[in-house]
């Protein structure tokens, strides 16, 4: 990773610096990539250092602009900002690649809420049922669960049937793309 470190109205010392790289380099452990490089640049301006980091991945990047009355607060400031951003997309990417655990409609697709003749998990898989709008309504009605998954006869895609509030029936289905 290329790193540049930039002071300007005052001169950082080289122990200063030193311990800036090194916390720039630990922020690769929260990368989910190798990191191409990061820009600190460090002001003084009217009593008080302002921090400007910017950490460059390959597709994503993160940016922090903070104050500080001491200029290594302005830094470690900034580059615990960044962290918190690199965690997130770090988060992000592993949920988006189906790594981190189960969540939102995982946790909400479990056995208990499955159980109904629409959708059924098979084990680790989630299977479909193919029925026409009328037998999903009849099979949702008869179940618990918060909503209804079921490849629709008619059309072939895939549905969701959910209750509103006032007990009328809405489907969900993906946009037609034209």
């Amino acid at each position: 990773m290329q790193i540049e470190i930039h002071s300007r109205h005052f001169t950082l010392g080289e122990e200063m610096k030193d311990k800036i790289v090194e916390k720039l380099e630990n922020l690769q452990r929260y990368s989910p990539s190798e990191p191409v490089g990061a820009r600190m640049a460090l002001t003084h301006d009217g009593g008080r250092f302002v921090g400007d980091l910017t950490l460059n991945l390959k597709q994503h990047s993160c940016h922090a602009k903070v104050e500080h009355v001491e200029p290594d607060g302005a830094a470690f400031l900034a580059i615990e900002s960044v962290e918190r951003q690199l965690r997130r997309h770090k988060d992000r990417v592993k949920d988006h690649r189906g790594k981190a655990p189960d969540g939102g409609l995982g946790i909400v697709m479990s056995d208990e809420v499955l159980d109904n003749e629409g959708s059924a998990l098979i084990g680790d898989e989630f299977a479909l049922r193919d029925l026409d709008l009328e037998q999903a309504k009849a099979a949702y009605a008869e179940s618990e669960t918060p909503f209804f998954v079921f490849r629709n006869l008619k059309t072939s895609e895939v549905n969701v049937l959910y209750r509103r509030d006032d007990g009328e029936y809405v489907i969900m289905s993906p946009e037609s793309r034209g």
